[in-house]
């Protein structure tokens, strides 16, 4: 596996650890964001800023307008709470704000977002740094997902980015996660680019699919509209367990209950569970059952195995990873990995909650993907 080996930190350690590695005063960081309402927006940026100031750092802020519904008042002053933050951060950088500009998505849910930030990548000289760190926290996943890919791809296939270190920050709260309810859902289901699996092309389509959800709180309209796009062979869902909130799994198991084990008959034989707050370990699940059906199925002509990432940042970026290591770039595979998502054109919040009470529930995790901690001297 290409991260048998892996680099995750959390909470107070992240400080102490950039601290020293950023110590020799050769570092220049690129630090690409996005803005938006959530309340995690700025976390990775606040750790950070005591080494920020006084580095050659470098902040790009992705500007989508991703909402085709317009968003309600308690997120448009969310929103402002972060551009505050924000503006008090800048003066204290030297350097000022740049950004990537990025369209929205449209209501069928085939929106050239991914690809543009992709394409976007081709314009940043990224000669000039030597860490790019990736904060996911206010991204959606059909922007990081490309961006990442784009990223790693890049830095693994040319020379003199073999050692240039791509990081990435997410700041997790499955509190909070339960509380924001999308609205405004994507006609249908769709591919995150660039995992298709093949599954856009007619000779992939007959295929043996199996389908594997990651599930997380308030989403069983998505996850029909997938079952109902894709109609998979087999289904394995994925349950983040351990997990901060001991019920948590349990409480998943009744929210599905009826779709996954009445309706679809999913046998207990199939169910994954992976930790809440490792995704090198949902990764390492991942691929191991993708690597199972494909050897079982690759006598019958192969199978495309489809992952959807319906629960956090954390657990989408172990989807990503294991898609991003099946992801063949040879048409002689038999077998394809893809990543299916169901765009949303809004959301809504329950305010009934104190913020700067939420925000402490908050914790940060830095994943290293590329660089000097896998290079073998």
């Amino acid at each position: 596996m290409k991260w048998n080996d892996y680099f995750l930190r959390s909470g107070k350690e992240i400080f102490g650890t950039w601290e020293r590695l950023i110590d020799n005063g050769t570092r220049k960081v690129l630090y690409i964001f996005a803005l938006g309402f959530d309340p995690r927006a700025m976390d990775g940026l606040q750790a950070l800023l005591p080494i920020f100031k006084n580095r050659d750092t470098q902040l790009m802020m992705i500007e989508s307008n991703a909402m085709n519904t317009p968003p309600p008042i308690e997120l448009e002053q969310m929103r402002g709470e972060n551009e505050k933050r924000l503006s008090d951060y800048l003066e204290e950088l030297p350097k000022p704000l740049d950004s990537i500009p990025i369209g929205r998505a449209s209501a069928s849910g085939k929106g050239t977002a991914g690809r543009e930030v992709a394409k976007a990548c081709d314009r940043i000289d990224f000669s000039l740094y030597t860490d790019v760190i990736v904060d996911v926290s206010a991204q959606s996943r059909t922007l990081f997902i490309p961006l990442l890919s784009k990223l790693l791809h890049k830095f693994e296939s040319t020379d003199e980015y073999r050692r240039k270190n791509l990081h990435v920050f997410t700041s997790e709260n499955p509190t909070l996660d339960a509380l924001i309810q999308p609205v405004g859902i994507a006609e249908s289901a769709n591919y995150i680019f660039p995992y298709s699996g093949g599954l856009d092309l007619q000779s992939a389509r007959d295929k043996t699919k199996v389908w594997i959800p990651i599930l997380g709180e308030n989403q069983l309209h998505k996850l029909t509209k997938i079952w109902t796009e894709i109609v998979p062979n087999d289904i394995c869902p994925l349950f983040p367990t351990p997990s901060k909130d001991p019920r948590r799994v349990d409480n998943l198991l009744l929210e599905f209950h009826d779709f996954l084990f009445d309706q679809l008959e999913v046998p207990d034989g199939n169910l994954i569970y992976a930790s809440e707050d490792n995704p090198f370990e949902v990764y390492r699940k991942l691929v191991q059952t993708a690597k199972h059906y494909s050897e079982v199925l690759e006598p019958l002509g192969g199978c495309t195995v489809i992952l959807s990432a319906l629960s956090s940042k954390l657990l989408s970026l172990g989807a990503f990873l294991a898609a991003y290591e099946f992801k063949s770039y040879s048409d002689e595979s038999p077998n394809g990995v893809a990543l299916y998502h169901v765009e949303s054109g809004g959301y809504t919040i329950d305010r009934k909650f104190d913020l700067e009470e939420m925000r402490s529930k908050n914790r940060l995790y830095w994943l290293w993907l590329h660089g000097e901690c896998y290079v073998d001297e």
